[in-house]
């Protein structure tokens, strides 16, 4: 049985729906890996006296340095997401991410407009997605 998680993000021109395809069977195993390297990032922060721990990886507060990232600096950041980015490697789910644009979509479809467009957006990327999945 292959098993996904998905998320989508959004601003004011642009839907996009993504996540990870995997094996139900290689999930325990990565989040395995995953957790083991978020609670030694906050066995650093405790040593450092640093306030706030990591429940998860959020990529925007980690990007920004905000919420739980607050108080970590630029290289401390950017090794946490390449130690990631390994664990990914490592475990090689298929990774996805289907997009539209408000404004290609009011001018390709006649009832699509400033006022549905996320809705309208938001249903197309999710079926693309599942779509493709099942291809």
């Amino acid at each position: 049985m292959l098993t996904t998680y998905m998320d989508e993000s959004y601003n004011h021109r642009t839907m996009c729906v993504g996540g990870w395809l995997f094996h139900e069977n290689g999930w325990p195993s990565l989040e395995k890996d995953w957790q083991a390297r978020i609670s030694y990032e906050n066995r650093i922060s405790q040593k450092k006296g640093l306030k706030k721990v990591l429940s998860r990886y959020k990529a925007a507060d980690c990007a920004s340095l905000v919420d739980e990232f607050e108080g970590w600096g630029v290289p401390r950041q950017i090794r946490l997401v390449k130690r990631l980015i390994e664990i990914l490697a490592k475990h090689r789910p298929a990774a996805f991410v289907f997009g539209a644009t408000r404004k290609e979509l009011i001018e390709t479809f006649p009832d699509v407009n400033d006022k549905n467009w996320k809705h309208c957006s938001y249903y197309m990327c999710m079926f693309v997605s599942l779509a493709e999945i099942c291809e």
